[in-house]
C-alpha cells in the first residue's frame, strides 16, 4: 500500500474503539454426494479428464487487531474422471510471504464396499515453498487418488494487502460445474472491479447492508458472482497470456473515504501514473539511488566511440553480460540495486533499471517503459491497475531515433526486445511526457533456405543446403547452441532427418548478435524420390520447409497474435537425372491475405534439365481478430497444400 494510503489509514485507525470479529467456517467440509463419486463421464464435456464440481470462495474486509485485513475462505471439490486427471490432485496455493494460510484441510474420497471413505491428508505432509522473497506456495499431494475419486481442499487466507482485494477466476483448464465468489467490504473502501473474458455465463448479485467499523456506522457492499457449467479454457495457437481470456474478476483499490478525511484517490490513472511510480521505493527511488554506477559507467564509455549509439551498445552489452537474469519478470525491484549489481543476479526490472541509470550517467536520454509481458496479459487502455505491469524496458533516444532496449537476454542484439515483451503497448514513465509506446523495434522471425539438389536414376537425392536465420530465428539457434553445444545441434539435426546422411555441418556468425546465423551441410538420402514403373515421384520441398498448420480447428475463440512479422523463403534448384523428363510439376500461384496482412508466393519453372522452385510465406499483420480466423486458416491450408505438391519425372 502506498504512503498516502497508509497515512490516511493511520489517522482513521487510531480513532477506532474496538474491532469486529471475522466469520469462520463459511463452507462445510466433507459433505460429498454419492452421485458425484459415481459419476463416470461429465456429460457437458465427455472428453474431460477431470471436472471442478464446485469452487466457492468468500472474501471479507475486516478490522481486526487494530488493522484492516481481508479474510478469504475457499472450498474446492474436483472429480477425477480418468488417469490423465491425476495431475489435478496436486494442488498449489500461492500467497504473499507476510500473509497467513490457516485452517487448511484436504481429503480424498472414494467408494469402498459401497461406503464413502475419506482419506485425509496429514497436515505434516503439506509442503510450503518460498518461491521468491515476497511469495510462498503451499503444495498439497492427495493420497489414494484413483479414477472416480473426488478430492476436496479448503483453507483460510488472511492478508493485509487490501489494495487489490482478492481476484477470482471462474474458469480453469478443466470444466467447472459451479464457481461462486462473494466479496464484502465497507464503504470506507472504494474498489474498481474489472471483468475479463466471456462473462456471459456469470450472474452478478449486489446487495447492501449496514455495518460497523469500530464505533463508526457505515454501509457495506456485498457482491456475489455465480457461474454454472463453465467450459474448460482451451489453449489456441498464437495466443497471448491466458490471463487475458480466462473468465475472472479483478479488483484494485480506487480510493478511501474515511470519516474525518476527504475522499482520497489511490488508483493511479495513466495521467498520474508517472508520479505514483517514481515515488515508489522499489522503482523511482531505486533508480535515483545509483551513485555507485558513476565510475563504472564512465569507464565503460571511455572504451567506446564518442557517438551516442556506440555508448548505448557498450553499456547494454556490459549490463547484459554482467548481471544474470533470474528468470522472473517484474516491474519493480526486490533487492537494492547495488546488491543486485554486486551479486550479479536480478529480476528483469532490476537489470533494466540499472541499464537506464547507466545510460543516463553516459548523458543519454533514457526512460523506463513499464509493460505487461505476453504471458501476463494485456493492459487495460484506461484503468491503470498497477498489478498488471510486470516488466520494464528502456526507451533510449539516439539522434532522431528511439530504441527500446532490454538487457535481460545477452544473446539478443541491443535493438531487439525479448519476444515476451512484444505485447502491443507499454507506458513510458516520464514526469513531463508519459505516453503509450508501441512495443516493437522492427523485430522479425526470418529464415531463408537454399537447396541445390541432384537426383540419380535410382531416386537417390544428394544436396547442399544453406540456411540463414535472422531475428528471433537466429536467436533460437544461438540459444540452442549455447545450451547444447554445436555437437548437440548436430545431434538434433540428425534426429529430425533420421534417413539422411549428413556431413560437413557448419554454423557461422554464432558470436555476432547482429548478423544472420548461417548453416551449411550436405546430405544424401533415398527417401525423397520414389521410383515407379514409369519414372520418379519427387517431393521438391525435401522436408526442408515443413511447418504445421496450427489453424485446423473449425472455430476460433480468441485473437491470433504472432508477436512480430514472420517470413520463410525457400529456393531449390533440382537437376533432372539423365534419361528423364518432367511429366508433372506444381503450378505457380500467389495467395494474399486481406489488407496485405500476408502473402504466399510459389513459382516453379523448368529450364533445360533444371527445375527451379521459389516460395515465400510472409505474415506482415501481427494481430488478427477471431472473426478473421477462417481467412487465415484457408491461407495456411493452401500454402501447405502447395508446398506438398509433387514433381513427376518419367523415363524417356
Amino acid at each position: 500500500m502506498q504512503k498516502n494510503c497508509k497515512f490516511a489509514l493511520f489517522v482513521f485507525l487510531v480513532t477506532l474503539a474496538f474491532s469486529g470479529s471475522a466469520q469462520k467456517n463459511l463452507f462445510h467440509f466433507g459433505d460429498i454426494s454419492r452421485s458425484d463419486l459415481e459419476m463416470i463421464v461429465y456429460q457437458p464435456d465427455p472428453d474431460a479428464n477431470a471436472v471442478i464440481l464446485s469452487d466457492r470462495g468468500a472474501a471479507t474486509l475486516h478490522y481486526i487487531s487494530n488493522k484492516f485485513q481481508i479474510e478469504f475462505e475457499r472450498n474446492v471439490r474436483i472429480k477425477i474422471l480418468n488417469t490423465d486427471g491425476f495431475d489435478y490432485a496436486n494442488i498449489e496455493i500461492p500467497y504473499l510471504s507476510e500473509d497467513r494460510l490457516t485452517n487448511v484441510r484436504a481429503c480424498t474420497y472414494n467408494i469402498f464396499s459401497d461406503s464413502i471413505v475419506g482419506t485425509p491428508v496429514n497436515p505434516k505432509e503439506f509442503i510450503k515453498d518460498k518461491s521468491s522473497k515476497y511469495h510462498k506456495t503451499l503444495r498439497i499431494a492427495f493420497a489414494n487418488v484413483a479414477v472416480g475419486s473426488v478430492i476436496e481442499y479448503q483453507y483460510k487466507h488472511t492478508t493485509e494487502y487490501v489494495y487489490r482485494f482478492i481476484p477470482w477466476e471462474f474458469q480453469a483448464e478443466i470444466p467447472t460445474q459451479l464457481s461462486e465468489f462473494t466479496a464484502e467490504y465497507n464503504d470506507f473502501f472504494i474498489y474498481n472491479t474489472l471483468i475479463k473474458g466471456d462473462a456471459t455465463s456469470i450472474t452478478k448479485h449486489t446487495t447492501k447492508k449496514d455495518a460497523y467499523v469500530g464505533e463508526y456506522r457505515t454501509g457495506a457492499q456485498i457482491l456475489r458472482w455465480v457461474g454454472n457449467n463453465i467450459p474448460a479454457f482451451e489453449r489456441e495457437p498464437y495466443i497471448t497470456g491466458i490471463k487475458d481470456h480466462f473468465i475472472k474478476v479483478d479488483f484494485e483499490l480506487a480510493g478511501t473515504n474515511f470519516p474525518g478525511n476527504s475522499y482520497q484517490v489511490l488508483t493511479p490513472n495513466y495521467k498520474d501514473l508517472p508520479e505514483k511510480v517514481l515515488k515508489r521505493k522499489d522503482f523511482g527511488e531505486a533508480l535515483r539511488n545509483t551513485g555507485f554506477l558513476d565510475k563504472i559507467s564512465k569507464k565503460i564509455i571511455s572504451n567506446s566511440s564518442d557517438d551516442e549509439l556506440s555508448k548505448l551498445k557498450a553499456i547494454r552489452e556490459f549490463v547484459a553480460n554482467k548481471i544474470l537474469w533470474d528468470g522472473t519478470y517484474r516491474f519493480s525491484t526486490s533487492e537494492n540495486l547495488k546488491k543486485v549489481y554486486t551479486q550479479e543476479r536480478g529480476n528483469s526490472a532490476e537489470i533494466n533499471l540499472i541499464l537506464i541509470a547507466m545510460l543516463r550517467k553516459a548523458n543519454l536520454k533514457a526512460d523506463p517503459v513499464i509493460l505487461s509481458t505476453r504471458s501476463n496479459g494485456s493492459l487495460h487502455p484506461s484503468l491503470a491497475m498497477i498489478q498488471n505491469f510486470n516488466h520494464v524496458v528502456a526507451s533510449v533516444k539516439v539522434g532522431d531515433k528511439t530504441y527500446l532496449v532490454d538487457a535481460s537476454e545477452p544473446l539478443l542484439p541491443y535493438n531487439m526486445l525479448p519476444f515476451q515483451a512484444l505485447n502491443n503497448k507499454g507506458r513510458l514513465i516520464n514526469e513531463a511526457n508519459s505516453i503509450w509506446v508501441n512495443l516493437w523495434n522492427g523485430e522479425m522471425k526470418m529464415t531463408s533456405i537454399n537447396a541445390d539438389v541432384e537426383i540419380d536414376s535410382l531416386g537417390v537425392v544428394l544436396g547442399k543446403i544453406n540456411k540463414s536465420y535472422s531475428g528471433f530465428d537466429g536467436y533460437r539457434i544461438r540459444r540452442f547452441v549455447k545450451l547444447e553445444s554445436e555437437k548437440g545441434y548436430r545431434d538434433w539435426l540428425m534426429s529430425n532427418y533420421p534417413s539422411w546422411s549428413i556431413s560437413g555441418l557448419s554454423l557461422q556468425n554464432l558470436d555476432s548478435l547482429t548478423a544472420s546465423v548461417n548453416e551449411q551441410f550436405e546430405f544424401s538420402t533415398a527417401n525423397l524420390a520414389e521410383p515407379t514403373s514409369i519414372g520418379l515421384i519427387v517431393n521438391p520441398n525435401f522436408h526442408l520447409t515443413n511447418f504445421s498448420n496450427l489453424f485446423v480447428n473449425e472455430k476460433r475463440n480468441y485473437p491470433i497474435d504472432f508477436g512480430c512479422p514472420e517470413m520463410l523463403t525457400y529456393t531449390a534448384t533440382i537437376k533432372i537425372p539423365e534419361g528423364f523428363e518432367v511429366d508433372e510439376m506444381p503450378r505457380s500461384i500467389s495467395i494474399m491475405l486481406p489488407d496485405q496482412g500476408g502473402e504466399f508466393l510459389f513459382d516453379c519453372q523448368k529450364a533445360g534439365n533444371t527445375i527451379t522452385i521459389q516460395s515465400r510465406l510472409s505474415i506482415k499483420q501481427v494481430r488478427f481478430e477471431a472473426k478473421e480466423y477462417n481467412k487465415l486458416r484457408d491461407f495456411y491450408t493452401q500454402a501447405i497444400r502447395k508446398q506438398s505438391e509433387l514433381i513427376v519425372l518419367k523415363k524417356i
